[in-house]
């Protein structure tokens, strides 16, 4: 019984491990990347596709959530917000 409620204990705090790890990956981690690099994508953005950059940049961060990458999707949803604010 003892080993059962330790493996359970083990258990959880792993998965608030992963939890945690990843609330950081989306909201933190996107937002240690530089300005100049966020302003880099966003003008080669702008560049490629033009009027339709908030479109590539949606569909990209999309993609990174079907990806399941969690930092991906975080630095796109902060690049989306930063294009939307330009146009």
């Amino acid at each position: 019984m003892d080993n059962t409620i330790n493996l359970l204990f083990t258990f959880l705090i792993l998965i608030a491990a992963i939890g945690l790890f990843e609330l950081y990956a989306y909201f933190v981690a996107p937002y240690l990347l530089p300005q100049e690099t966020i302003d880099l994508i966003i003008e080669d953005l702008i560049e490629q596709h033009g009027d339709k950059a908030l479109d590539a940049a949606i569909a990209r961060e999309d993609w990174a959530q079907q990806d399941t990458d969690t930092f991906e999707q975080g630095k796109w949803r902060r690049i989306r917000r930063e294009l939307m604010k330009r146009l």
